[in-house]
């Protein structure tokens, strides 16, 4: 049994130099140096949700965590679960959707999700919306409260599915907390592992959070704006309607998506024998 106290000051003292090929940091260095002046788009498909990517999903990465471990941060070497992926990328979906991406900085925020620019560093002003959507011309002025209601109904379609996959990689990273303080003697490589992951997973959530944030004050300053620019009695009442319908779903992430209740319903149900978690050397029956 590893105690808490133990465990951490294992974890702030693991050094990761072992573990990542000096091939790695030397390519990653050099592509830092690249990115920098380099625009750069992560690809996405249905729904907003990221597509597999060379360059947006091995190479930045990789950059990102090199510069993560020169700078002497916590870095996981783990292989991401299904579900850490999935979150990944539905919160990708939530953080720079298409309609977002003229106005939030894209390429900075790319940059932000591989590691590459910390977070202090990225400042997105909700007040840039507004700008760029009063900018672009369109024949009806009524057209812009659309765009807004349509921007907010899209938001709200993806907090549910994020909810989902971010209950159970939740859930997941409590159990392989559990699993870690059961192990006798854990490695350095492993306590260090486990702890980054973890941290890595939370600082997802941390970011769909602050988002969300932003995305809620640059819509409530567009409808407001446009209220006094362009009055319009039935888009103003729609506008307001989709807003407080965004507002009531994004209490679903500043809730953690509902965790708690579900940790709730998990410890009421029946402990499952301990044949069939794998304990020992027994398995099921075989089923006729």
């Amino acid at each position: 049994m590893v105690s808490k106290r133990a465990l951490t000051a294992q974890t702030t003292g693991m050094n990761f130099r072992h573990f990542m090929p000096r091939s790695v940091l030397c390519v990653s260095t050099v592509l830092l140096c690249g990115v920098m002046v380099a625009s750069c788009t992560r690809p996405t498909g249905d729904f907003g949700r990221a597509t597999p990517s060379v360059v947006n999903d091995t190479l930045l990465p990789e950059a990102g965590q090199a510069l993560r471990y020169t700078t002497k941060q916590n870095v996981s070497i783990f292989n991401l679960t299904d579900d850490e992926e999935e979150m990944r990328n539905r919160a990708w979906a939530l953080i720079a959707p298409p309609s977002s991406q003229d106005w939030i900085g894209i390429t900075a925020t790319e940059l932000r999700r591989t590691g590459i620019l910390p977070e202090k560093y990225l400042w997105i002003d909700p007040q840039k919306y507004y700008d760029v959507l009063r900018s672009e011309t369109y024949r009806s002025s009524e057209t812009r409260y659309s765009r807004i209601i349509s921007d907010m109904n899209s938001d709200r379609s993806l907090i549910a599915p994020y909810c989902e996959v971010a209950r159970r990689v939740a859930l997941a990273d409590r159990e392989r907390r559990q699993a870690l303080e059961r192990r006798t003697g854990p490695t350095s490589a492993e306590i260090a592992g486990v702890y980054a992951r973890i941290e890595e997973n939370d600082d997802v959530t941390r970011w769909v959070l602050g988002m969300a944030t932003v995305r809620l004050k640059a819509y409530r300053i567009a409808k407001n704006t446009l209220e006094l620019e362009t009055p319009s009695q039935d888009k103003v009442w729609d506008a307001n309607q989709a807003y407080d319908r965004l507002t009531e779903e994004y209490l679903l992430l500043f809730n953690s998506c509902g965790l708690q209740e579900v940790q709730d319903r998990r410890s009421k149900e029946p402990l499952r024998s301990r044949v069939l978690q794998g304990w020992g050397q027994e398995s099921p029956p075989p089923q006729k």
